[in-house]
């Protein structure tokens, strides 16, 4: 995950946006001018993982401090009527190609948009998280990094992660150290290599080994599902039959090319699941655990969401550290602490039934 520096607090940005009429102009002002000291959303809808409330929320800064029934404001406290709108978790986009800034003038049959419209356009829509499909080129992995995290702190508006594509030659991505590196730096998604391409089919074997590779480092790898072959055979019949404007586009894809791709995908995954499970699967969850433990020294990050991955890990007394401190910071979640089956393993734990004593919750028996 790369925060911009006018988007840094995780916590409220998680799962708080409204949706109405005056949704894009309260995110974009206030997420690029200075934060009132404390502001209060009244009379929404909150909807969250655990339900749903009528009622208020308390935020100082960009973090949920508190979520109630007429909240008692205080002085020069910003107050915003959401009555008749809900209050819910940001949306997450998982596929865009934003630019790091627009070329002027404009490029024809460009991308258009970069991390500046990106953001709004994503805002306006509830949508807090972005992934940035990149291409990692020629460049060093180190290099590439420190780029584009510099590129998405210097525009970027919303929340990005960085997914590093592929490209058309694999060989690079076959290599555990490039794939250690980019864990490292935080970047765990890769791929997106189109089996519609006839590309994919002349170097298979070298995308297989890469995602094979790419599983024992915990980095996670996607394809685009659709047969080269079906398509390109479709789309020639169709011009030769005359049937190759715009308006049969729709009929240039058919549905049996993502059928026969989805089931080569499948087989892919479950050929190269020993390599991802013998590794992968803890190599995720560290890489993970490395970038939420930065953002959480940085005061950017909640402790109750670093305890579930602690507790993934089996590391218990961290996971028991880290909901400590939640609780000495009333972080969201921690009342549905008893019953999220991610620390089901603490139960037997003395110091977890007195952090259930303390909260207020029944003991577990």
């Amino acid at each position: 995950m790369v925060t911009s520096k006018t988007a840094r607090r995780i916590e409220g940005r998680q799962w708080m946006r409204f949706f109405g009429a005056c949704c894009a102009s309260v995110l974009l002002t206030n997420s690029q001018a200075q934060q009132p000291t404390e502001l209060i959303v009244r009379n929404g809808l909150i909807v969250t993982a655990e339900g749903r409330l009528e009622g208020d929320l308390r935020i100082r800064g960009e973090t949920i401090a508190e979520i109630g029934r007429n909240l008692t404001a205080t002085a020069g406290t910003r107050e915003i009527d959401a009555r008749g709108m809900l209050v819910v978790p940001g949306g997450v986009d998982p596929h865009t190609h934003l630019v790091p800034e627009l070329p002027n003038p404009p490029r024809p049959n460009a991308n258009q948009d970069d991390y500046v419209s990106g953001s709004q356009g994503a805002l306006a829509g509830g949508v807090t998280t972005v992934s940035n499909f990149i291409g990692l080129g020629t460049d060093e992995v180190s290099a590439f990094a420190t780029r584009v995290i510099g590129q998405v702190q210097k525009s970027g508006i919303a929340d990005f992660f960085i997914h590093v594509s592929m490209g058309n030659d694999p060989t690079r991505f076959t290599q555990p150290a490039t794939l250690k590196e980019m864990a490292d730096r935080g970047f765990t998604s890769t791929g997106e290599d189109f089996l519609a391409n006839l590309s994919f089919d002349r170097n298979a074997l070298g995308f297989y080994k890469a995602f094979k590779a790419s599983g024992a480092a915990g980095v996670v790898s996607m394809l685009h599902c659709e047969d080269a072959s079906i398509l390109a055979d479709s789309r020639e019949t169709m011009v030769a039959e005359g049937r190759g404007s715009l308006h049969n586009v729709g009929q240039s894809a058919p549905i049996i090319a993502e059928v026969v791709a989805v089931q080569r995908g499948v087989a892919i995954a479950e050929a190269t699941e020993k390599g991802f499970a013998a590794a992968g699967g803890r190599g995720l969850l560290e890489a993970q655990w490395l970038q939420q433990k930065k953002f959480f020294d940085e005061g950017q990050f909640s402790p109750y969401l670093l305890a579930e991955t602690c507790s993934l890990l089996g590391s218990k007394q961290e996971a028991l550290q880290y909901l400590e401190a939640a609780y000495d910071r009333h972080a969201d979640g921690l009342p549905q602490v008893e019953g999220n089956p991610v620390f089901f393993n603490l139960r037997n734990e003395p110091a977890f039934q007195q952090l259930l004593a303390k909260i207020g919750l029944p003991p577990h028996v």
